[in-house]
């Protein structure tokens, strides 16, 4: 398969680091500072903000990738570029039949086997984790 993410920075932006800095502006300043790709993590946003917060980085991003943190619907309802899937959410295989081809889904990992599942359920990319106790 070829590669799907471009290279570079692949910037984590989170609604928990600097929580009065709405998540927007904090995309803003990652693709001010070069970031390739944005992962849009809003684990204590209410859905209806993270919804139009998802559309609004997806509109200023342009042709970087927007991944969205765990939630395939936010992903699908606002047009983001992707999903970023974790132990608990949906299956690989599911947000694929969801998401399309095209979609990037990436998948935590924690192991070398659990890369190469990861890879078997036709992940795009992986992230060795956690970097955040969640």
């Amino acid at each position: 398969m070829a590669l799907k993410l471009p290279r570079g920075v692949y910037a984590l932006v989170d609604d928990v680091l600097l929580p009065e800095v709405p998540v927007p502006q904090k995309a803003r300043w990652a693709l001010e500072g070069g970031a390739a790709v944005l992962q849009l993590r809003m684990e204590h946003t209410d859905d209806r903000k993270a919804l139009g917060w998802v559309r609004e980085v997806v509109a200023m991003a342009g042709s970087t990738p927007v991944i969205v943190n765990d939630r395939t619907d936010l992903c699908l309802a606002g047009r983001a570029a992707g999903v970023h899937l974790g132990d608990d959410d949906l299956p690989v295989e599911a947000a694929r039949a969801l998401l399309g081809d095209e979609a990037l889904i990436g998948r935590t990992v924690r192991s070398l086997a659990d890369l190469e599942v990861a890879k078997g359920q036709g992940a795009d990319h992986v992230g060795l984790g956690p970097i955040f106790a969640t």
